[in-house]
């Protein structure tokens, strides 16, 4: 299955990345794109990726996204995953492996729902 990435600014700051299918090391200027005028902006992030839909990554994809999520440490607030595959699941452990435990997994989407509000609620008071 092709892969994608679908990005949504939910709020300033606030970004979702919907990922599917498999994905790897060239997807990962998408995410940094996003972020990147986020910061511009002197925006805080506060990061979702919803992997939901994600059937896999490669290990180009997986290095990529810890060397980008190490790089933009000082500039996040927050890195939150909504994980329903146990390979990515893998994934994921991993990379909170080489960032020091950045990333908050959740595997109900209520509970990641819930996280994005209140971040969005965080922004739009800070606007």
């Amino acid at each position: 299955m092709p892969g994608s990435v679908i990005v949504e600014e939910l709020a300033p700051g606030v970004l979702i990345y919907r990922m599917v299918g498999i994905l790897d090391g060239s997807f990962v200027s998408q995410f940094i794109a996003a972020a990147d005028e986020q910061i511009a902006k002197g925006r805080m992030l506060d990061l979702f990726f919803d992997t939901e839909r994600m059937a896999a990554s490669n290990p180009d994809f997986r290095r990529r996204m810890t060397e980008w999520h190490l790089a933009i440490k000082e500039h996040t607030r927050s890195l939150n995953v909504l994980v329903q595959s146990k390979v990515i699941a893998m994934s994921v452990a991993a990379v909170n492996l080489a960032t020091g435990d950045m990333l908050k997994a959740y595997g109900e989407r209520a509970a990641f729902e819930a996280a994005q509000r209140e971040a969005i609620e965080r922004a739009r008071a800070k606007s």
